[in-house]
């Protein structure tokens, strides 16, 4: 009776812990109500544009006031923002002469008056709802270790852990003479505790061998 008492007090718990939306309905359809506590991947072929949509969503995340930490291990923090500021031209317009790509946000590339008023609210926008809660790390590859330290000060200084995205998983650096298969095993288990430990969701980025583009993914 008492493991039943437990069980049942557990699920309550999980019960009463908020999920958190994504921003696309039919996903969160998918995940059974949006993001909780556990380990998530994002997987596909080079190019197609897993960084963009992971971005929109850890842009959301903030924009409704999560903390997000994000790794971006091939993009600088520009160029990340550009790509943010040039969706946003489009969400507030809707009209694709008004909206801007990244690259000309990045150089301030303004073929219009309509265009440069579009940049300078999506770029106010940005600042203003997005970047407090946006932290985007880049630079050196991390580890592991390196990560688990990050959300340890991070929740120190914050008094709260961070949603996390890693962008992308197989540029972690790894140390020793393991081969990439093992690495990314270790990487997943820790990855997963560090998701339990902190209650949070960690979402990953991983590109696709390309010996698998034409099979069924494992």
């Amino acid at each position: 009776e008492k493991h039943i008492l437990n069980f049942y007090k557990q699920i309550q718990q999980n019960k009463d812990k908020p999920k958190l939306t994504t921003g696309f309905s039919n996903l969160d359809n998918m995940l059974d109500g949006g993001l909780r506590e556990g380990l998530y991947a994002i997987g596909a072929m080079s190019s197609i544009g897993k960084t963009t949509f992971s971005l929109q969503i850890a842009d959301y995340l903030a924009r409704n006031n999560h903390h997000v930490l994000y790794y971006s291990l091939e993009q600088s923090s520009f160029e990340m923002k550009c790509k943010s500021i040039s969706r946003i031209t489009y969400e507030t317009t809707h009209k694709i002469e008004e909206s801007m790509t990244s690259t000309n946000i990045g150089e301030g590339n303004c073929i219009s008056e309509l265009q440069q008023v579009a940049m300078d609210n999506a770029i106010r926008n940005y600042f203003d709802e997005i970047n407090p809660y946006m932290h985007i790390i880049n630079g050196n590859r991390p580890t592991l270790e390196d990560i688990e330290k990050k959300v340890k000060d991070f929740e120190e200084e914050y008094l709260e852990a961070p949603v996390v995205f890693i962008d992308y998983l197989q540029i972690l650096k790894f140390d020793g003479d393991k081969t990439d298969k093992q690495n990314i095993d270790e990487a997943i288990t820790e990855l997963k505790s560090l998701s339990v430990k902190h209650h949070i969701p960690v979402i990953v980025i991983s590109s696709l061998n390309r010996n698998s583009y034409r099979e069924k993914i494992s």
